[in-house]
């Protein structure tokens, strides 16, 4: 059995290892705080879009705003009767086990099951207690039906490629759906669903499964970018960002809305990312100075605590620092921002020295010592 300082040795052992692990992960930061501010702002490429009734042949980059077209009926062929729809999104959840691990400092790993709804129930087999929490095969699955010949317009749109805007919750009742033999309607926090299993979908049992839809209906007014080929409607790829086929509700204005929003969004979470990255970096970077300090009982708790901190503060500190150097660069008004004082320092410096030597003039003797 270890005594304390063979224990104490070990960890110390251990913790260079993560030193060595904690400073790769301290440069993924970097990498990724890097990669979150130099992403291209495509609500930017949106607004160089023309409109199509106003290109010309030379043109590559065109948007069209219009209603949202198509000859056929689409349903799921399952609950879902056919609509006037262009996309049909089937979402099916299973009331299923899921297995959660824990591991202690002592490699002691304790197993916790917990039960709720999810379209990917967990392979019951693998359970570590397989035998107590079993989940069945789900009898139907999740899936995506989309129409076959949608327009807006005169033009053509290929349905698999495109990127689509969100669909929207479609409201289930008894007039748009065909339930089975043993399928039921039921109602949770104000959503109806297709409910087939046991008790109810308050209270369900393991196995039970609810299926709801959502749907972007035809006739919607949309707006979608890409290019024309004769009649077709294609995806466009530019020279710097990649390539943009897209789909959104409303007007050229309100796509770059959204873009814009999610250009912020996304510019947070990378952020968030990049400092966690960085604090976890720190933390495992100062792992063998906090054995170190376990050595003294009174430092080991509070060395511990106080490392936390100071990681903490420093994490956050870079990763401010980071952003806001990186977003200056990234920019052609913080370009110049930077670029502009020291034009203005080194044309102050230089007006101070052709005023020194005007004052002492040309042919002004040494000074004599």
């Amino acid at each position: 059995m270890l005594n304390s300082q063979q224990f104490i040795g070990n960890k110390f052992v251990n913790s260079i290892g993560s030193l060595l692990f904690g400073i790769i992960v301290f440069i993924g930061a970097f990498v990724v705080l890097y990669i979150g501010e130099t992403r291209m702002d495509y609500s930017n490429v949106a607004q160089k879009a023309v409109e199509v009734a106003q290109a010309d042949e030379q043109t590559d980059f065109v948007y069209l705003t219009g209603s949202l077209s198509t000859g056929q009926m689409l349903g799921d062929e399952l609950y879902l009767k056919r609509g006037d729809y262009i996309a049909v999104d089937r979402i099916v959840e299973m009331y299923a086990w899921s297995e959660e691990s824990e591991t202690t400092e002592n490699d002691i790993t304790t197993y916790n099951y917990v039960s709720g709804w999810t379209e990917n129930p967990q392979d019951s087999s693998s359970f570590d207690s397989s035998v107590f929490y079993e989940n069945p095969e789900m009898k139907i699955k999740s899936e995506r039906f989309l129409a076959e010949s949608v327009t807006i317009g005169d033009y053509l749109i290929d349905m698999e490629k495109v990127r689509l805007p969100a669909f929207i919750e479609f409201k289930i009742n008894e007039s748009n759906i065909t339930l089975g033999n043993y399928e039921t309607l039921d109602t949770l926090d104000g959503k109806t669903y297709i409910y087939d299993g046991y008790a109810t979908l308050a209270e369900p049992e393991i196995g039970s499964i609810r299926v709801s839809y959502n749907v972007i209906p035809a006739g919607k007014k949309v707006t979608l970018f890409g290019k024309t080929q004769g009649k077709e409607f294609v995806k466009h790829t530019g020279e710097k960002e990649k390539e943009l086929y897209r789909m959104f509700y409303g007007t050229k204005d309100d796509a770059a809305e959204i873009l814009k929003g999610e250009y912020n969004t996304w510019g947070w979470i990378y952020k968030i990312i990049g400092f966690f990255a960085m604090w976890l970096g720190l933390g495992m970077i100062l792992k063998p100075l906090s054995v170190t300090m376990e050595i003294i009982p009174v430092l080991g708790g509070l060395g511990k605590s106080a490392l936390g901190i100071i990681s903490f503060i420093a994490a956050l500190i870079l990763t401010f620092v980071t952003s806001f150097v990186l977003g200056v660069l990234n920019s052609p008004v913080g370009i110049i921002l930077i670029i502009l004082p020291v034009i203005l320092i080194g044309m102050y410096v230089n007006s101070m020295r052709s005023a020194k030597q005007h004052t002492k003039g040309p042919g002004t003797p040494p000074t004599a010592l």
